[in-house]
């Protein structure tokens, strides 16, 4: 196995516990930078930075500002399916982030973890 194949084997199995969106953005695009991340929050899909820019460009989506300085766009969880076709007929790469069910309700820390890589 190559570095980078360790390293992205090695990433996939990585959990990140309440992280900030724009800190997993940054950790994923270090090691994947061509690839579209694509974050899980509650019944939603969050884009961040260059890749909620490439939503808008190619999909038309809105981009808002999340945070200071951070652009983001996003869709309802129900058409991921429709956005990953649309990605992977055009041979985009990309990664899905999928929320895991929270295992301690009385606190409002989220898991999430990759569940998918295209490319």
């Amino acid at each position: 196995m190559s570095d980078v194949e360790i390293r992205q084997f090695l990433q996939k199995d990585r959990i990140y516990c309440d992280e900030p969106f724009i800190d997993i953005y940054y950790d994923l695009k270090s090691t994947h930078p061509n690839h579209l991340i694509l974050i899980e929050k509650g019944i939603y899909y969050r884009v961040l930075e260059d890749d909620a820019l490439f939503f808008h460009k190619e999909f038309n989506y809105k981009t808002l500002s999340h945070a200071v300085d951070v652009i983001g766009a996003g869709f309802p969880e129900w058409g991921l399916v429709a956005v990953l076709k649309k990605l992977r007929s055009i041979k985009h790469p990309y990664i899905v982030l999928s929320q895991l069910p929270n295992q301690n309700p009385s606190t409002d820390k989220w898991e999430r973890k990759v569940t998918e890589v295209f490319g």
